[in-house]
């Protein structure tokens, strides 16, 4: 029972209120992956959907896949807003076919250069789009915007989560610079309201604190396993030192 008590001793239990931060920091982190996946799948199938798809059909789409796809399900409001938002956006540099067409030398080349062409022609990003074009597409369909938040205070703030995940998205490369003023064309809109952007704003402040003392406590503990293994190889170096001495005595003797 002495053993038993010395192993409870060396692993100590952790008060109420670290287990339930703990708790809360690994419920964070899962929700914040579950949501950065959410925000990929929605770039990604809105390529398919803003080629196939004319605006006015794209909400209903999207609804559909917030249900067929688990991913999206996960918060099917964001994803949503999300998919609409994405689509939109991909109406500004429409995704393009890519052709790669062989060369036509030999007989039949066309008939085979078609049907290579066929298999070939996948749907390729297109340029990233500007600023000022996002400006210009967001203020055109302020209508659809707002017919997917429903003006509440939850849409809003999934359309503002949507645009900063499109805007540090390979997509949202040449209008990253322009991020207020697009922000400023949905506040003008009511479709990013003062509450719901000091809410989305200080959400983000908050998380980005916790990532950089989290990186800081990651850099301390990799300071001190990177000491205590010099110390390690310091001692095997000594032990073997050691015993090559020994040896060596042991040899002349």
């Amino acid at each position: 029972s002495s053993m038993a008590a010395d192993v409870e001793a060396e692993e100590p239990k952790l008060a109420p209120e670290e287990e339930q931060a703990l708790l809360e920091k690994l419920r964070r982190e899962r929700d914040e992956k579950a949501h950065a996946m959410l925000q990929e799948q929605a770039q990604a199938l809105s390529a398919k959907m803003a080629k196939d798809l004319s605006l006015t059909d794209i909400p209903a789409a999207a609804k559909t896949a917030t249900k067929s796809e688990k991913v999206l399900a996960y918060a099917p409001l964001d994803a949503h807003v999300a998919l609409v938002l994405n689509a939109l956006l991909r109406t500004c540099s429409p995704p393009k076919e890519s052709k790669e067409s062989p060369a036509k030398d030999n007989k039949g080349g066309k008939e085979q250069a078609n049907s290579i062409k066929a298999a070939a022609a996948k749907v390729v990003e297109g340029d990233p789009p500007t600023g000022p074009e996002v400006r210009k597409t967001l203020k055109a369909n302020v209508k659809l915007l707002a017919e997917v938040t429903h003006g509440t205070a939850a849409g809003q703030l999934a359309l503002l989560k949507a645009l900063q995940s499109w805007l540090v998205s390979p997509q949202g490369a040449n209008a990253l610079a322009d991020a207020a003023k697009i922000v400023e064309v949905l506040y003008d809109a009511e479709q990013a309201e003062e509450e719901v952007s000091k809410k989305f704003w200080a959400d983000l402040q908050a998380r980005l604190v916790r990532e950089e003392a989290e990186l800081a406590e990651a850099g301390a503990s990799f300071t001190t396993l990177t000491a205590e293994k010099a110390a390690a190889e310091e001692a095997v170096r000594l032990a073997s030192a050691e015993k090559s001495d020994a040896n060596t005595e042991f040899e002349a003797s």
